[in-house]
This record gives structure tokens, sequence and C-alpha cells, in this order.
């Protein structure tokens, strides 16, 4: 299986900080000038401007491309739960490089779903039709900013344009969603180096799910697993940012699981993390091993 395109990879690590900053109440991490990020910065955003409640998150992640790409060795179930899977026929699936769902466990902001891709409009707007229930066209504005804009029967609403589509769940209104199109901060955060930090080591590349909550004042912890699958063989990180575990517990972490082998386990600063490998057809690339303390499939 051909390598990642480190550009996309740069992209998404900016793009899941971003996320994480902005449930912190960071909105100084919407920020950046790099063209090539914009496409996936527009429509994200600070989630304190939409409630006071500090509440878990989570970012999922998956790359449908690269899923297919190894599907021989995949167990079947787990492609089929690609975040795309539903809004495309699986010989499609190809087309999608990336597709990430941000969104709060209460539901008390917007929830983003988006997906990019070789793909046309025309098929982004099938994508987005898909998503939600069935479009009022009779209501639907006509574009934001580079985005055609459609609106369903109540607070939910689909961007499309070339290459992406994107659906805003939970949304109290078009001009939130506009607020979600441009809304851009420009200061440096003193948070960006340990969020940058955790999510390198998540990595963003196969699969990737990020779980994170706000402590008092202007920190958070947070709990990821990411998965770079590479044939018959899957690199695993689990990896925590301020959590309880310790480097020790980790390492105990790993003993459990017999299905993972070349375990290593270090920390730096706020980060601690724990890398190994897996047979990729034992695992469900989800991070359902840690929490089970067993591979998925024998």
């Amino acid at each position: 299986m051909s390598a990642p395109d480190p550009s996309r990879r740069t992209v998404l690590a900016g793009l899941s900080t971003i996320a994480l900053g902005a449930l912190a109440g960071c909105s100084s991490l919407l920020g950046g000038s790099n063209e090539d990020e914009s496409a996936y910065r527009n429509w994200l955003y600070d989630q304190s401007h939409y409630t006071d409640e500090k509440n878990q998150a989570s970012l999922w992640f998956d790359s449908p491309t690269e899923l297919m790409a190894a599907e021989d060795h995949i167990p079947n179930p787990v492609i089929n739960q690609s975040l795309a899977t539903p809004l495309r026929p699986r010989s499609d699936l190809a087309s999608i490089d990336w597709a990430i769902w941000y969104h709060n466990e209460l539901g008390v902001t917007p929830g983003v779903r988006a997906f990019g891709g070789s793909f046309d409009s025309n098929t982004a707007r099938e994508m987005v039709t898909a998503m939600g229930p069935s479009v009022d066209d009779d209501n639907s504005p006509e574009t934001v900013d580079e985005y055609e804009l459609v609106a369903y029967d109540d607070d939910q609403y689909g961007l499309y344009r070339d290459g992406e589509a994107v659906f805003v769940e939970s949304a109290a209104s078009e001009d939130v969603v506009r607020d979600l199109v441009t809304e851009r901060s420009k200061s440096p955060s003193k948070l960006a180096d340990s969020i940058q930090q955790f999510i390198d080591r998540v990595g963003f590349e196969t699969t990737a799910s990020v779980q994170f909550e706000p402590t008092d004042g202007t920190e958070f912890t947070g709990t990821g697993t990411g998965y770079t699958v590479d044939g018959q063989t899957t690199d695993v990180r689990y990896v925590h940012l301020n959590g309880d575990l310790s480097v020790e517990d980790l390492q105990e972490v790993g003993h459990k699981i017999e299905a993972l082998s070349a375990v290593t386990v270090d920390e730096e600063g706020p980060v601690r993390w724990l890398e190994g490998t897996v047979d990729t057809d034992r695992t469900a690339l989800n991070g359902t091993m840690f929490d089970q303390s067993a591979a998925p499939f024998e």
C-alpha cells in the first residue's frame, strides 16, 4: 500500500488541532494562512461560542481511500463501518480521501461531518443529500462563500463543492452555518504546542479517534487512538494527554493484549503513549482492543 500523502497528513493534523483547541475555547487555533489547509478549516468553529457548558467531545477520522487499498487484509465489517459507507456505494469509497465527524457528546453545539476527495460537485451534492432528511429546496440559500448551501426540514444544513461535502447538524439557523464557514482568529495560542504534540502522536493516517474534555482553566484531557494499515500488519498508537495513566500503567496495558507485538511506551511533557503492531485482520481499527484488553478478531 502506498504511504499517505505527506501534505494530507499535515492538513489533517492541523484540522484536528483546531478542533481540540476549539473545545477548550481557544479560537486562536482556528487561524492560519496556509492556502492548502483552507478547504478544511473554513467550516470549523469555537464551540464556546454556542454553549457555556464544558462537555466531552469527539473527533473521528478515517481514510476510505486507504481502507479500500488494504481491503484484502481488513475484516469486512471494519470497512463497512467507515464514516463514508452510508453515503456512497462501496465501489466509490476510493474517491474519498478523508472523512471526519466532529461533535459534542450532548449535542449542545453544532456537529460537523465532512468528506474530501476526488469527487465533483454533483457527487458532493448527492453525498450531502444522503446525509440528512429531505432537502428543502424552497428554503435553501444559494451559496456560502465558495460552498453551495442546502437546507433540510429542520436545523440541519449541507455544504458542498468540488471535492468536499459537509453536513452540519444541530445548527440553530442559516446564520450559524455562515458563522462556521467564515469564523477566523489570528492570535497565537499557548495551548497549541501541547495539542499539536498530542495529535502528532495519534496520527491521522488510516483511522483515528480522539475524545477530549476541558478541565478547569485552559487545559483539557484527551485520549486518542491512531492506526496505520500497512498490508498484513497495522501500527497502533494509544495516546493520553494530561491523563491518569502512568508509563507503567500503559506498559501493563500493552502486556495484557496478546495480539500486540513490538510494544513501546514513552512520554514527553503532558503526553504519554503506547505504540505497537497488530495483525490487520485482527483489529477493528477503532480502539476497542484497549477497552477489551484483547483484539476484536481472532
